[in-house]
């Protein structure tokens, strides 16, 4: 059974800073994801992610009970787990969504002049999935043994 899982939550820094935790958090995801045969899309902006992943209902929620645990991710909040009859980005293991106008502006006619995805009506996720869905996805440059290789990705 499909499912898709969308969440929110707040960034905790670690000892690393912010660059070097979304390279290894995209990194392992799309690693992960391969091997879980699951699918999706990150957003990051002001300090708060959204992610979104489908695939096998216990493959999913293997993965999501992993980022509970995740130090980087607090206060997190789970939106409705939908079943599905197909995944919507099934091109990527996980996407990452580059901000852009048309995000702004559904932000901005729901009032979240600051991204706060926890704000999120349920009734409008279906409409910011799909925005994502059409979002550009950036790409990580990394070089084997220069660990800054990947500093210019945004």
């Amino acid at each position: 059974m499909l499912i898709r899982l969308s969440y929110a939550s707040q960034y905790q820094p670690t000892e690393q800073n912010l660059l070097e935790d979304l390279r290894t958090i995209l990194v392992t995801a799309r690693a992960v994801n391969t091997a879980e045969g699951i699918c999706g899309v990150l957003y990051y902006a002001h300090g708060h992610f959204f992610q979104c992943l489908e695939g096998e209902a216990h493959n999913v929620m293997r993965v999501y009970a992993k980022i509970q645990r995740d130090s980087r991710h607090t206060i997190l909040k789970c939106f409705e787990i939908e079943h599905i009859a197909q995944a919507q980005f099934s091109q990527w293991s996980m996407k990452y969504a580059k901000s852009n106008s048309m995000l702004q502006n559904f932000l901005n006619k729901h009032n979240i002049h600051s991204f706060k995805p926890q704000n999120l009506a349920q009734h409008d996720l279906a409409e910011f999935i799909r925005l994502l869905l059409k979002a550009n996805s950036l790409s990580i440059k990394t070089s084997i043994g220069n660990h800054r290789g990947y500093q210019h990705y945004f």
